[in-house]
């Protein structure tokens, strides 16, 4: 009897547990394959400290583990570029100090962080408890309670190597990407990708991947010299070959090229390059395309304006210089490697990968915030791409599966120049833009791709996709070791400052300053000497460090406000803070 009683509650065990919610993933689950990139804010503390003298670790399964990570230093200088306008810009590859500033980036992974710690568990390393250490907590507003934790230490007295887990190494001879996740070529000429291979045992380790694609139709009108592109049948569309162009290493006068050469999770890759039509190359137009790869991920971002007013001074000319678009798309084709593979978007899932035409739903979220997965057995590509409205009369999906290639745009490739890539098309996806309706378009060459596992399902696009939308917050303090030489209490002080606007009296615009010591979720709103709220400036998150806003005297429904007595109200939290202002008309 006992048996048979205790088998029927194993039973009733059994099928209570098939019924219960599943358990939610942590942070450290749910973002596995997103790096964290910090920036001055919480790492203030360690300004003008070394940066040789940083180590990262984290606390898991009940020891310290030191990280993979690096911090990339990013300095200013004139852009010999656009002499004499004397522009400056950033760049990783402009020479610095070695020390730390709140220019320079740190970088990891999130999956390599840990528990939280108290003040008595500390690395072994004397050196570091004379000095404070920076906690690091990684957690997303819908879940604040969900947090991973790092920890930056001092010292100039550790020896233990950086862990270089992931493999992370770029080719100059090839422009390839390689990591233990995945490997990618970039083509030389266009700076498009060309190759895509996921390594086992994300993948099959297969080249699955064509090339990424652009097609143009329209005219460039340079001052009286007109340039038709694919708008007649004699005339073919524009490809990438054709529109876009690096400068080569023989171009000496227009060439940039630089690379990071010692990586450990991110690989910075920035090069010059610019549009052309044909045989005509347009160095007035170059821009800079700077590509950032991670352990399972790249994204690149780069473009520049094609409006008239832009045109015009780049080119130094007083004349009307313009560019008309009937068509423009961007996509991503596949090998017939591929095939098998299914490919998901927002209105699309499980559409088979096989050169066998699909019809497909071409629906697109205006502005366009869109996303696709291509997974199987031979891995995983997840890209997600975003473009500003700049007037096009339609946008939507570009689809095109079929053995044979071709264009499913309406542009015309003569049989001489043929498609680019290998002639097929195998779940080739993108944007399509028609009708552009003014004389005015970016071309914008940014987007983010994850590299990894295979046969996922279209939850994980969505995913990837919210993570995207929804960056990870980054708060911190510094603390120093309970038990080491320096005072207990030794933290930084929670820094929540309003600071006086400024001018003041104003009748246009004031600036009101205010500072934080850490990440939070601020509002500050303006109120009259009635207590009536006036304007709301801002609500939500703010990071660490000091920042500015600007009240212009108007109200919430953008009526002028009077003269008067006026208060600024900052809140978070139980903190608040109270300033008073003096507008005059």
């Amino acid at each position: 009897m006992h048996s048979i009683i205790q088998t029927v509650f194993i039973a009733i065990l059994a099928l209570s547990n098939m019924f219960m919610p599943a358990t939610a993933q942590s942070i450290l689950e749910k973002r596995e394959y997103e790096p964290v990139v910090i920036k001055g804010g919480i790492l203030q503390g360690f300004y003008e400290n070394a940066i040789e003298d940083l180590h990262l670790y984290a606390f898991k399964n009940g020891q310290w583990q030191k990280m993979p990570f690096q911090i990339d230093e990013y300095a200013q200088a004139i852009d010999e570029f656009r002499l004499p306008d004397t522009t400056y810009r950033w760049s990783h590859f402009y020479p610095d100090n070695g020390m730390l500033d709140d220019s320079d980036e740190l970088a990891f992974m999130l999956r390599d962080m840990g528990e939280q710690v108290s003040g008595q568990e500390w690395i072994e390393d004397q050196e570091s408890r004379r000095n404070n250490r920076l906690e690091i907590r990684i957690f997303y507003e819908d879940a604040d309670d969900d947090i991973a934790y790092a920890y930056l230490y001092k010292s100039n007295t550790i020896t233990e190597a950086t862990p270089r887990p992931y493999n992370l190494v770029y080719s100059k001879e090839t422009h390839s990407v390689s990591s233990s996740a995945y490997s990618l070529r970039l083509d030389a000429a266009s700076g498009v990708i060309r190759d895509i291979n996921i390594h086992p045992p994300f993948g099959s380790g297969e080249d699955i991947f064509d090339t990424q694609k652009m097609r143009f139709v329209g005219l460039m009108d340079l001052a009286g010299i007109i340039l038709p592109i694919g708008r007649l049948e004699e005339v073919n569309a524009a490809n990438e070959r054709d529109v876009l162009y690096v400068f080569p290493e023989s171009d000496t006068e227009n060439y940039f090229y630089q690379y990071s050469s010692d990586p450990v999770v991110r690989i910075i890759r920035d090069v010059r390059q610019t549009i052309r039509f044909g045989s005509f190359i347009l160095p007035e137009l170059a821009f800079y395309v700077e590509a950032k790869f991670y352990p399972y991920s790249g994204a690149i971002d780069g473009g520049v304006s094609l409006d008239p007013d832009t045109l015009k001074k780049y080119f130094g000319n007083e004349n009307e210089i313009y560019i008309e678009m009937d068509i423009l798309r961007q996509s991503w084709d596949f090998s017939p490697q591929a095939a098998g593979m299914t490919y998901h978007n927002p209105y699309n899932r499980d559409v088979v990968v096989d050169g066998i035409p699909d019809t497909v739903n071409t629906q697109l979220d205006i502005p366009v915030s869109t996303w696709g997965l291509t997974t199987g057995d031979q891995g995983s590509v997840f890209t997600h791409t975003t473009f500003k409205d700049t007037g096009w009369q339609n946008i939507q999906l570009y689809y095109r599966d079929d053995i044979n290639g071709g264009q499913s745009d309406g542009t015309w490739i003569d049989s001489i120049n043929g498609d680019t890539g290998d002639g097929q098309s195998f779940g080739d996806y993108g944007t399509l833009f028609e009708n552009l309706s003014q004389r005015a378009v970016d071309l914008n060459l940014g987007f983010v791709a994850y590299f990894i596992p295979g046969n996922m399902i279209w939850d994980d696009g969505l995913l990837l996709h919210e993570n995207i939308l929804n960056p990870v917050i980054v708060d911190g303090d510094f603390c120093a070791c309970m038990n080491g030489v320096d005072d207990p209490d030794n933290r930084q002080p929670d820094i929540f400052m309003l600071h006086q606007n400024y001018p003041n009296p104003f009748n246009g615009q004031t600036v009101i300053p205010y500072e934080l010591s850490g990440v939070k979720k601020i509002r500050i709103s303006i109120y009259n000497a009635s207590g009536r709220l006036v304007r709301t400036l801002h609500d939500g998150y703010i990071k660490a460090g000091r920042h500015e806003l600007y009240w212009d005297g108007y109200d919430n429904k953008n009526d002028e406000a009077s003269s008067g007595v006026y208060f600024v109200h900052m809140q978070s939290g139980d903190h608040t803070a109270l300033s008073k202002l003096l507008l005059l008309r």
